[in-house]
């Protein structure tokens, strides 16, 4: 049995999850595939944003957010640049009006 478990990065994720990969196919669960989730599974793994740690029969996938966080640090510098460019552009269009 596998599942799949948020938090390795060794902060408490807010709400854990844990999802059996055997109930990945329940219906109505995902509108996707078993075999699907578990390709998308692979593609995390070998982007190294989650990791596979196996304890006895189960194999346990745990969030490894740190990447992630660069990507939310890296875009927050676009997006502090937008926002102020933006409403440097709104005002200059309300004061043409």
């Amino acid at each position: 049995m596998r599942s799949l478990f948020g938090g390795g990065d060794g902060a408490a994720p807010s709400l854990p999850v844990r999802l059996l990969i055997s109930e990945l196919g329940s219906p109505g669960r995902f509108k996707i595939s078993r075999p699907a989730i578990i390709k998308h599974l692979r593609v995390l793994r070998l982007a190294k944003l989650i990791s596979v740690r196996p304890i006895g029969r189960e194999r346990f996938q745990c969030l490894n957010a740190a990447p992630l966080r660069k990507v939310q640090a890296w875009l927050a510098q676009y997006e502090a640049f937008w926002d102020e460019s933006l409403k440097r552009l709104k005002r200059q269009v309300e004061s043409e009006l």
